[in-house]
């Protein structure tokens, strides 16, 4: 836990905008909803722009950034929350 939030960059509502962890402030930049999207997985939606988180170019590479990017059910917006 890096006491930072999940921040799409300068608040834009753009597909493809990069998400980075950044300082917590409150915007709507780091509003996320959580939608079930079933078999244990969730899709986080933006508040900012409705669009959700997801992995540029389905990378599995270590490094691979994170986007924002118009919800397509894909697997590079599916995600499994496990608590730590």
């Amino acid at each position: 836990n890096s006491g930072h939030c999940l921040d799409v960059e300068n608040g834009s509502a753009t597909p493809g905008a990069n998400v980075r962890q950044w300082h917590c402030n409150g915007a709507a930049a780091q509003d996320w909803r959580l939608e079930n999207a079933g078999r244990g997985y969730y899709r986080l939606v933006s508040r900012a722009g409705g669009r959700c988180l997801d992995v540029a170019e389905g990378s599995r590479a270590p490094g691979g950034n994170v986007r924002q990017w118009t919800c397509n059910g894909l697997q590079p917006q599916l995600w499994r929350l496990q608590r730590v």
